[in-house]
C-alpha cells in the first residue's frame, strides 16, 4: 500500500526536511513512499542543491507531487526578470540561485548577469515545470496557500485561473478557514503561514491580541509551530528558519 508523506515549506533546510521524513517512517529505497509537498522548496536555508537533487530524485521516480508555490513564482520572475531586486535579496531567492550557480560553475560566491535557468543545474528548472497549482485527492486538497475562494471549481484548470492561483498562493489559509472558505467533504493542506498564527487562536481562544504570542519564546516551539488543525483545513508551515524544524504527516492509500 503506497503511504504519502505530506511536507510543506521546506525553504532549502535539507536537514530539517529528512529529519521530519524520517521521524515519520518515511524511506527513500521504499518505492511506494510518496513525498507530496506543498511549495516553497528553495529560499531562506543553505542546502538548496541538496534539496533539488534529493526532490529531483523522488520526481523521476514518480513519488513527488510537487505543489508550486509563491517562492516558485519569485524565483521565475526574478529569472525571467534577469536582475535582482531587493526583494529577491531579503526572500531569499537570489541566495538559493547563487548557490546553484556556483554548484554547476564550480565557483563560490559569484554569478553574472543575466540571470538564466541556463546556468544553475536543469534540474530545478524541471521541478518547477512539473509543480501543479493544486492536487486533489478523494478527501484532501493540497495547495500552498489557499485555494482561489472566488472561482469555481469547475474553472480552477481553465486558462484564466493561472492569476487567480498565483494570487491565493500568498493567502492565510487558516485565517480564510476560519472564516468560512472551506469545501465541504474535503480536508485542504496548505503551508505558506506560520502555523502558530492559528494554534495560538486554539491556545488562548479570548485573547483580544496575539501579535506577541505567535513567535513567543514563552511557549514550546513545538506548540508554537506544530501542525495545525480544524474544521477542513490542515496547515503544516512551521516557520523552519525560527522554529528549527519541518512538520511532516503521513496519510495512507486508503485515507487518500
Amino acid at each position: 500500500m503506497k503511504e504519502y508523506f505530506v511536507l510543506g515549506d521546506t525553504h532549502s533546510f535539507y536537514k530539517e526536511l529528512r529529519a521530519a521524513l524520517r521521524r515519520n517512517g518515511f524511506r527513500s529505497t521504499n518505492p511506494e513512499h510518496i513525498v507530496i509537498l506543498c511549495g516553497d522548496m528553495l529560499d531562506r536555508g543553505d542546502e538548496s542543491e541538496k534539496c533539488v537533487n534529493f526532490f529531483h530524485k523522488l520526481l523521476k521516480q514518480n513519488r513527488l507531487i510537487f505543489i508550486r508555490g509563491n517562492h516558485e513564482d519569485l524565483f521565475v520572475e526574478m529569472v525571467n526578470r534577469g536582475i535582482p531586486w531587493s526583494h529577491d535579496y531579503s526572500n531569499g531567492t537570489l541566495k538559493s540561485y547563487l548557490e546553484l550557480y556556483c554548484a554547476k560553475n564550480k565557483k563560490e560566491y559569484d554569478y553574472d548577469y543575466p540571470l538564466s535557468f541556463d546556468k544553475i543545474t536543469p534540474k530545478w528548472k524541471e521541478l518547477i515545470d512539473n509543480s501543479v497549482d493544486y492536487y486533489e485527492t478523494k478527501n484532501y486538497i493540497f495547495v500552498h496557500g489557499w485555494y482561489p475562494t472566488f472561482l469555481e471549481r469547475s474553472d480552477w484548470n481553465a486558462p484564466k485561473a493561472r492569476r487567480a492561483w498565483a494570487d491565493a498562493r500568498w493567502h492565510n489559509g487558516m485565517e480564510l478557514a476560519e472564516n468560512g472558505f472551506i469545501i465541504d467533504g474535503k480536508t485542504v493542506v496548505c503551508g505558506h503561514w506560520h502555523t502558530s498564527y492559528g494554534n495560538v487562536r486554539k491556545m488562548y481562544p479570548n485573547k483580544k491580541s496575539y501579535r506577541n504570542l505567535e513567535f513567543s519564546n514563552n511557549i514550546s516551539k513545538r506548540k508554537l509551530m506544530g501542525i495545525y488543525r480544524n474544521k477542513g483545513i490542515i496547515a503544516i508551515d512551521a516557520c523552519t528558519s525560527w522554529s528549527g524544524f519541518c512538520n511532516c504527516f503521513m496519510l495512507t492509500e486508503e485515507e487518500i
